[in-house]
Order: C-alpha cells, then structure tokens, then sequence
C-alpha cells in the first residue's frame, strides 16, 4: 500500500514538471500561465540547464503575477506543434517595464537559441524592439522545445508568456498602440487646458491639475513600454523610475488639491494636517524609490508600503468626498469614487487577490483620466460659483460708489452752503431785530438786507443746480469732454480745496475727448483728489497735478500729489478692500474702488508708486 501511494505520488510530480502546452492546427493565441512552472533563485545558484533537468518546481498562478517578492524567478514552459503544419508563433511578456528576462530556448537538452530582454538593456541588444520583451520562434511539425527564462524585476514579477500568430499579434498591438496614444494626446490636451484656466483665472488648484495629468501621461507612457519602445536616448533607469515613482506623486498632487479646492487652511485645521502627513509619507517613499534606483537598492525595500501608502491616501480622499459639502464637493466623490475602485482592482490583480488580466493595467489609466475630468468640472463649478458671487459684489461695490459719491457731494454741499447760510441768518436776525426796536429803520434795512439774501439764495440755488445736474446727465454712455467733468470734480470740492489751502493744475487740451461715462471718469477723479485733500495740511504748499494725454491705444492719466505718499508696503495693497490709510478714519474702499471702476468699467489698468514727496497715479483708459 505504501509503495503504491509512493508510485501515485511519483506520477502525479512527474506529470506535473512535463506537462507540455500542445498548439493545434489553426491556434491563434493563448495564456501560457497555466502550463509554466517556477522556482525563486534568491541567492542566484541556478543554471538554465539546472531548471531544465528540474522537475519539483511549482506551478505558476492564473495570469503569471506572482505577489510582491525578491527575485530572480526561473520559469520552465514546454510547447509542441501537433499539427501537420509549420506553427510561426509570437511569444511576449504581459508586463511591459520588466527589468531583466533572459530566455533560453532547449530542444532535445540542446540550446537552440537565446535572447536576453527586458527594459534595462539597450534597445539596439534588441532582436525586436517592442514594448514587450518578446521573441519569435517557428516551430516544425511534431517539434518540441522547452523555453527556460529567468525573469528579474523590481518588487512586481510576472512570469507568464503570452503567445500569439504574429499577425494576431500585429492586429492586437496595433489596437492597443491607438489607444494608448489617444490616452497620452488626451492627457497633453488636458494639461494644456488647465494650464490656459491657470492663466485665466489664476487659481491653484487648476495648475495642480496640469501637473497631476502629465505626471500620469508620463506614467501611461513608462508603464505601457512606449517610452523604451520610442528609444529617445532616456536613461532606462529613469523610464522604469517613472512608473515606480508617479502613483506617489501623483497621489500627493491629488491631495494638495483637495487641500487647497476645500480650503483647508482655514476652514478644517485637523483635515488639513493629515493631508500633510499624508503628502509627506508619500514624498518620503518616492524619494526611497530615487536613492534604491540611483544609490543603494537597499532602499528600494521602501517600496512594500508604496501600496499602503497610496490605498490609504486613496480611501482618505473617498471619505473626504463623502464629508464635504461645498460647491463641487458632489464631482469631486464621483471622481473619487473611480478612482478608488480603479486603485482597488488593480492593486487586488498586482498582488495576485485576484486573478491578474493584462487590460488590468488600463484600469488606472482609464480612472484617473475620468476622476481628472470630474475635478476639472469642480474647480469649473466652483470657479463659476466664486466669479458670480465677486460680480455680485462688484456690482454692489459700483453701486457703492456712486453713492459715496453722492455722499461726499452732499458733504461739499454743506461746505459750500455754509457761508450764504450764516449771512442769511444774520440778515434774518438784523431784520427781526430792527422790527423790534428800530420799526423807523425797517425799510431800511429790508433794503439794504434782501439783495444779500438774494445773492446768497441764489448762490445755494446755484450749488444744487451744479450737483443735480452732474448726477442727473452723466451716467449715459457719450462722448464727452475730459477737461470740463474735471472742472465740475474740482467745482464740487471747492470749499474742501480751499479749506486745505490746495492748488489743482490741470494739464489737458479744452477740446480733448473720450467716449464712454461720464460719471464713471468724474467717480474716480473725485476719490483720488479727496484722498489727497484728507492727507494734506494747511500749512504746507499743497498741490495736486493732473494731465491727460494720449498714448497709443489708450487715454493716459497721470495723477501727482505732494501729500507724503502711501506708507503701505507693498504699495499695491493700497488697491485691496479694507487697507487704509487714514486709520479710523479710512474703510479702505476708495482706491480699491478707483481699480474696479478703471479695470472693469473702463476696460484699462491702474498703477500707483511713491515719488518724492508724494504719490503718483498713472490711469491707463482703452478707447472705444
């Protein structure tokens, strides 16, 4: 009974090291995975004809990927032609980027042929220069060989061969090639995109995106074999480098742009600093990568929890998706939610939880291409979101304006008013007086007193008339004379000028025009010469010059005072909402007023700097 079960056993190892993968008449292709056979050769003690004459090896896993190991891995693979015809076959590693596979073909115990392939050595080593490392074989009826390989790569091994006609071969390659190409022109396409949005709208998050994309361009193209196959003179370190390095940095950008999409600096403290320790942890690894491919391989142990890192990195982002409620918050889970199921199966068929199929590869690519688009559409969203609520408030803010206007004209009303308004009292006060006890002088008096309550009445008529008037007919788009709306500016602060013992020189032709609106013109003008007027002193030679000149497309206005200039540093904060000058005196809208209107309303630009003694203003107003 023991000596049968031995006989049994004996059989079944012997059936198990020889069992031959047989091509029929008409074979067009197959996964040679089930019929290969290994042995881990850690320390390097195996000869090809060792693995040849040796039979207790162990049957490769369906697909060939074996889990995450050191290797090399010695592999055995017997054919046979059974047909009556010669069988002209394609056999190809599934895993484009192996780093070293020597090959050796034996027929009758007799080395027949060899071929050392793999992404590390040159491409003109290369009997076909592919993607794959592959070999050609032609088999004659009723032939024979076994191929012993040694396959040796980083951490990944995939041991199986595909084998395929080489017009099947051609066909499916040449599909792929389409494919792949179309993903890397997408990508390119899409980076370029977003770097045009980055200029645009000067947000972050859209040049994230740009760097996220190439790097994943550059990792479809690494990945996939293409970069060794172009054979441009990269270093073959740095393209197998690319692929081991991209999911970390690529997964870094991925959270430095939900941290800077959600804010996270100042709305979630505690979110924020595990996305740091986050980005931190996969920085470290890549650089891990870096010194194991260039210093020390020692290093490239590291690379046991770039897996980890990357799931966990992964699953945080899902969750954060989850958690958020902000507008565009829903686009980002759904890119996430792919992404995360992407990263899942091809991690499972990577280390071998699931059955590993080469289109696996693609997963990643075709889920980070679609989580790219979902994020492109939140930053759209809240991009969208964010212009209409600041053209909301611009429209607000112009609205403002023109009542502040309005307001500091009631307020040089006052100024103006407050003379003929005394005198009129006095005269009011001398008449009631002279009916009390001077009744023989009264007609005297009214004679004498209601001229000058005339004059001063019609002097405050006149003041209205000049302020009604500016507010009534200037807010029509015309065309409309430069040196006359200054005139009304200056007419309407008189009493404030000459309060602060000031001096306006205007420099501007009678007839020089401008087309466009008035009181948008007159607005500005109205809140540079108050500023200036707020920061002078009596005591001092105040001045203030204004000229308007044309300069190539635009009107230019160039503003100067002698008040002592802007002491804000730098000097262009003086534009943002809330920064003054004036202390408590100041709410910081004026300036930030004047750029609005100058940009947006008359389609030019503003600049300001310190000179000399005070400051100068240079107004650059596109013609129509």
């Amino acid at each position: 009974m023991f000596i049968r079960l031995l006989f049994i056993l004996a059989l079944a190892s012997y059936l198990h090291a020889t069992q031959v993968l047989e091509l029929k008449k008409g074979f067009q292709g197959c996964d040679a995975s089930t019929n290969i056979y290994y042995i881990n050769d850690r320390n390097n003690t195996f000869t090809s004809l060792d693995i040849l004459k040796k039979e207790n090896l162990k049957q490769a896993p369906e697909g060939g990927q074996l889990e995450p190991s050191i290797g090399p891995f010695w592999s055995k693979l017997s054919l046979k032609n059974i047909s009556k015809d010669i069988q002209n076959i394609v056999l190809y590693n599934k895993l484009p980027g192996m780093n070293y596979i020597d090959v050796f073909v034996y027929k009758d115990e007799k080395l027949i042929n060899s071929y050392l392939l793999g992404d590390l050595r040159k491409q003109n080593q290369r009997e076909y220069l592919n993607r794959y490392s592959m070999f050609e074989l032609n088999l004659l009826p009723n032939e024979e060989v076994t191929i012993v390989s040694k396959a040796d790569n980083y951490n990944m091994n995939n041991i199986s061969w595909l084998i395929q006609t080489p017009q099947k071969f051609l066909e499916v390659e040449s599909t792929v090639l389409i494919l792949l190409g179309s993903a890397a022109g997408f990508f390119l396409l899409f980076s370029f995109i977003n770097l045009i949005f980055f200029a645009i709208y000067k947000t972050v998050t859209y040049l994230i995106i740009a760097m996220h994309t190439f790097v994943w361009f550059l990792y479809t193209l690494s990945i996939n074999g293409i970069l060794y196959q172009l054979d441009i003179n990269l270093n073959l370190d740095f393209i197998t480098l690319i692929s081991w390095l991209v999911p970390m940095i690529g997964i870094s950008l991925l959270l430095l742009f939900t941290y800077y999409f959600f804010n996270m600096r100042e709305k979630y403290l505690k979110i924020a600093f595990i996305v740091k320790v986050l980005i931190f942890i996969n920085l470290l690894l890549a650089l891990m990568n870096i010194l194991g491919f260039y210093l020390d391989q020692a290093y490239l142990k590291a690379t046991i929890f770039v897996g980890f890192s990357v799931a966990i990195s992964t699953i945080f982002l899902f969750l954060i998706g989850l958690y958020m409620k902000e507008v565009g918050s829903k686009y980002f889970l759904l890119g996430q939610l792919v992404f995360l199921v992407a990263v899942f199966l091809t991690a499972s068929g990577v280390l071998g939880i699931i059955t590993y199929h080469e289109y696996y590869r693609y997963l990643l690519t075709i889920g980070i291409s679609i989580d790219m688009v979902f994020l492109l559409i939140a930053q759209y969203v809240k991009t969208k979101y964010t212009i209409d609520k600041i053209k909301k408030s611009k429209d607000m803010l112009i609205d403002q304006s023109h009542f502040s206007s309005i307001g500091q004209a009631i307020g040089n009303i006052a100024h103006q008013w407050k003379v003929p308004l005394t005198e009129v009292g006095t005269s009011f006060l001398l008449i009631e007086t002279t009916m009390h006890h001077d009744k023989e002088n009264l007609i005297k008096n009214l004679t004498n007193e209601i001229p000058k309550i005339s004059l001063s009445l019609e002097h405050m008529k006149k003041t209205i008339d000049e302020f009604l008037h500016f507010y009534t007919t200037n807010s029509i788009k015309k065309l409309f004379y430069l040196k006359e709306v200054l005139d009304e500016v200056i007419l309407m602060l008189k009493s404030k000028i000459m309060l602060n013992n000031t001096h306006i020189d205007v420099q501007i032709e009678d007839n020089f025009t401008m087309n466009g609106h008035e009181h948008i013109f007159s607005n500005i003008m109205m809140i540079l010469i108050n500023n200036s007027l707020d920061e002078f002193k009596y005591e001092n030679k105040n001045i203030i010059t204004i000229a308007i000149a044309h300069s190539s497309n635009f009107v230019k206005v160039n503003y100067i005072d002698n008040a002592g200039g802007i002491k804000i540093e730098p000097i262009e904060k003086v534009f943002e909402y809330f920064v003054s000058t004036k202390g408590e005196n100041g709410n910081g809208i004026g300036l930030a007023m004047v750029k609005l209107l100058v940009e947006d309303k008359l389609n030019g630009k503003v600049d300001v700097k310190n000179i000399n003694d005070g400051v100068e203003f240079n107004i650059f107003i596109k013609k129509l």
